[in-house]
Formats: structure tokens, C-alpha cells, sequence
């Protein structure tokens, strides 16, 4: 016994020397990479985020989600930090994948199979479109920051199951919470900033796209009209988030309303139940939602005048004397759908440059425009079809989560997001906002972890 404890002591001292000569090693080899070059000392640091990535899979959630929030807020050229996130995200995925590997025998990975053969879809099409770009001479970097939102958008299913294995339902809900908090923050900074409702000492704090607070509403509703706990808090916590997206002024945010109603209406389980509570709350929610925006508002001390002419767009949608906005998208959709004509097989490839007059005559250029026909202008009909796809494989998908089991407030949420990707599918691509992307992880995540549950008993998760 005594030479088993001397042995272990033994083993326990040399394993911190071993530690204690590791460091040494670092640091000497980090203040040699200082003198020879500042930019080869982050080299061990980047290896060690490089190793956490690979094997902790919630440092890969979270470095996913938020660090994409935080680092891709900044439009513009691909610059180091951009890259290298890009390059982390390659990692990340590499060891999403692997764990993807061992949940192979999980009710999980079974329910998750239609999610992932949209993904190597999208993977294949994005494969396809760099043939197209490089025969187009389109820039490599132009390219890359085109097709980047489809790659992230084609890996979230990989990133959603490996995100259920790693969080419980309850944490899960925080992380959307933090995710939508953040998203619907940035969301209100940037346009009463830009539109010169409010002034901030930031113009940006993190991407600014409305899904991330969609997810929050959307979840938010679904707890109010199907949940079992905190109902009029979750009410409340949704109207605030429509209240900051509407007192911006941005009509694309009214698309918000149908969730609620998908909510409440498109699955048969408990609907007379959902539509009663939503004829009971709905009131109440208007109600909530108009004091929040005026509270804001006032706290804010924004310019009301600004706001109202922003509000005032409303009644002039389509007005062709009124509404430069929709001159605007019906001029930048004439031009893709030129685009499509030109290549109706294979589309003009990410990275293609269209260029449009505005209202009052100036030139643009830009590989992103304001119109749902910019997806077949870039990928052509084999984009339309793998588009279908993929709406086919989300439909299958929701159809398996309910298949034997009673509604959940993870599976509403779902439908009742997906529901507003549709709508706001009518105006844009939604691929193209990195905000779909991440907010999709947590609610694929979320509704994936209920099929781990045996359906008797599919306990709503209750976050703190």
C-alpha cells in the first residue's frame, strides 16, 4: 500500500513538472514568436482554441452562435478576424461532425435525417456554384463571402444535433433567450440609429437580423398560448421583443404576427385549446406591445417625427409615387430576373456583381439585393429544385417531431418560426441573413432534444 501511494505521488509530481515544463516551453516559445513576429504569438492560443473546438461541444455552440453574432456584425471586405472565424468554424464543424458520427444509434440522428440530406444538398450546390463562379472569373474572396451564409446555413443541422447532446433543454432556452436579448438589442440600436430615430454612441453591437428575435417571439408565443408555466411572463417577454422590432419603422417586422396564428392553428393536437388562449391574449398583447413601444420611445427621447414618416410607409406600400423602397426592390428584381434569363441552368454563381439604378438615379453595385430573385439569378433552376428540397425535408422533419406525441412548446416554436422564414422568403433570400442560421441551431437543438424523451412524457422545459 505504501508503495502504491509513493508510485502515485510519484506519477502526480511528475505529471506537474511535466505540466509546469509545458508552460515554461510556451512562454519561452511565445516571447521568441513576439520578436520574430507579434502576429506567430497568438500560434499556441489558436491551438488551444483549435483543441476546445474539437472536443467540447459546447464551446462549439457558443463560439458559434455569439462569436458569429459578434464577429460578422461588420460588413465589408473578408478581414483577418473574418477569416479566422472562418477558419474556427471549419474546426468546429470537423468536431460537431465526429460527435455526429457517435449519435448515430439515437433516436435523435433518425429524426435529424431529413434535416441532413437538406444539408448535403446545400453542401453539393455551394460545390456546384464554385465551378460556375471560377468559369465566370468571379473573384475567389467574392465568392466566399457570397456562399459563406449558405455553407453556415447547410451546417446547422449538424451543429443543432451536436448542440442537443450537449446542453439540457433548460440551458437551451437560456441560450436562446441570450441569443434573441442580443439579437433584438442590435436589431434596435443599428436601425433608429441609421434612420435617424435615436442616436447611440455605437452603430452596431452585434448582427442585426431580424430571425434572432423571431425565435425569441416565436418561442415566447408558444409558451404564452401552449405552455404550462410563466405564461403571461413569457407574453410579456414577447411583446417586448415586437414592440423594440416595430418601433424601428421596418414593415418587414409585421411578418412577426403570423406566428401566433401558425402557432396556433396548423397542428390539429390541442388547437381549439391555442386558438381560445390566443383569443384570450391577443389583446393583451397589442395592448402590451403599443405601451412598450411608447415607453422605448420616450426613453429614449426619439424623434417622432422621423418615426411617424417611417410608419407612414405602411399605407403607401406599393405606391409608385410614394414608396421609393418598393421602386427600389421591383427595379433590383428586374435586374436578377434579367440575370436569371441570361443563365437559366446554373444561375450567374455567388459572387456576381448586379448593377441597378435607384429611385433618384445613383448607380449601385453589390452581390446582395433586396429581392427574393436574387436565388435563382445566382443558382439557376438546379437552385430552385434543391430549394424545394430542402422545403421538403423541413416539412418532413416537423411531421416526425409530432409523429405519436402531444405538441411541445419546441416544436410550436418551430413551425411558428418557419413560418415567418416563409414570409420574409417573399421578400429576400433568407439563406443570405447569418441570423437564420443561428437562431435555427437553438431551435432545431431544442425540438431535437424532445425526441430523446419517451412520448408519454415530454416535459416542457422550464428555464430559470
Amino acid at each position: 500500500m505504501i508503495r502504491r501511494v509513493g508510485s502515485a505521488y510519484t506519477l502526480a509530481h511528475r505529471l506537474d513538472v511535466a505540466v509546469a515544463l509545458a508552460a515554461m516551453l510556451s512562454s519561452v516559445v511565445a516571447g521568441a514568436l513576439i520578436v520574430a513576429n507579434p502576429m506567430l504569438a497568438f500560434a499556441p492560443i489558436a491551438l488551444l482554441g483549435g483543441a476546445l473546438l474539437l472536443t467540447d461541444g459546447r464551446a462549439r455552440t457558443l463560439f458559434v452562435v455569439f462569436g458569429g453574432m459578434l464577429v460578422l456584425q461588420r460588413p465589408g471586405e473578408l478581414d483577418m478576424s473574418k477569416l479566422a472565424f472562418l477558419a474556427a468554424c471549419a474546426v468546429a464543424f470537423a468536431g460537431a461532425l465526429a460527435n455526429l458520427r457517435n449519435l448515430r444509434d439515437t433516436p435523435v440522428y433518425e429524426a435529424a435525417r431529413p434535416l441532413l440530406a437538406g444539408s448535403v444538398a446545400v453542401m453539393a450546390l455551394a460545390g456546384i456554384s464554385f465551378g460556375v463562379a471560377y468559369s465566370r472569373i468571379t473573384p475567389l474572396t467574392e465568392w466566399l463571402r457570397d456562399i459563406a451564409p449558405y455553407v453556415l446555413f447547410a451546417s446547422v443541422p449538424i451543429f443543432a444535433v451536436d448542440a442537443q447532446a450537449s446542453f439540457g433543454s433548460r440551458r437551451l432556452v437560456q441560450l436562446l433567450v441570450a441569443a434573441g436579448v442580443l439579437g433584438v438589442t442590435a436589431w434596435a440600436v443599428e436601425w433608429l440609429g441609421r434612420r435617424g430615430i435615436a442616436h447611440f454612441d455605437v452603430s452596431r453591437i452585434a448582427v442585426a437580423s431580424v430571425f434572432l428575435p423571431a425565435a425569441l417571439f416565436a418561442y415566447g408565443m408558444a409558451s404564452a398560448l401552449h405552455g404550462r408555466a410563466k405564461r403571461v411572463v413569457w407574453l410579456v417577454v414577447a411583446a417586448a421583443v415586437l414592440a423594440l422590432l416595430v418601433s424601428t419603422g421596418t414593415r418587414s417586422t409585421l411578418t412577426l404576427v403570423l406566428i401566433p396564428f401558425a402557432i396556433a392553428l396548423i397542428v390539429r393536437r390541442e388547437r381549439v385549446n391555442r386558438t381560445m388562449r390566443l383569443l384570450a391574449l391577443g389583446p393583451l398583447a397589442a395592448v402590451l406591445t403599443l405601451a412598450v413601444a411608447v415607453a422605448v420611445i420616450s426613453v429614449l427621447g426619439a424623434n417622432t417625427e422621423q418615426l411617424n414618416e417611417r410608419l407612414a410607409l405602411v399605407t403607401v406600400t406599393a405606391n409608385s409615387e410614394e414608396d421609393a423602397s418598393y421602386n427600389d426592390r421591383v427595379e433590383q428584381s428586374r435586374v436578377a430576373f434579367d440575370a436569371f434569363k441570361a443563365h437559366p441552368v446554373l444561375g450567374t454563381g455567388p459572387g456576381t456583381r448586379f448593377d441597378w439604378m435607384t429611385h433618384d438615379g445613383r448607380p449601385l453595385s453589390d452581390f446582395v439585393l433586396d429581392t427574393p430573385m436574387t436565388f435563382p439569378a445566382k443558382f439557376g433552376a438546379l437552385g430552385l429544385l434543391v430549394l424545394v428540397f430542402l422545403v421538403a425535408t423541413y416539412l418532413a422533419f416537423a411531421r416526425r417531431l409530432g409523429r405519436g406525441r402531444p405538441p411541445t412548446v419546441a416544436n410550436l416554436t418551430l413551425i411558428g418560426f418557419l413560418a415567418t422564414v416563409a414570409a420574409l422568403g417573399f421578400l429576400a433570400p433568407p439563406f443570405e441573413d447569418k441570423g437564420l442560421s443561428f437562431a435555427l441551431i437553438l431551435i432545431l437543438a431544442l425540438a431535437l432534444a424532445e425526441t430523446s424523451r419517451p412520448a408519454a412524457a415530454t416535459p416542457e422545459p422550464r428555464p430559470a
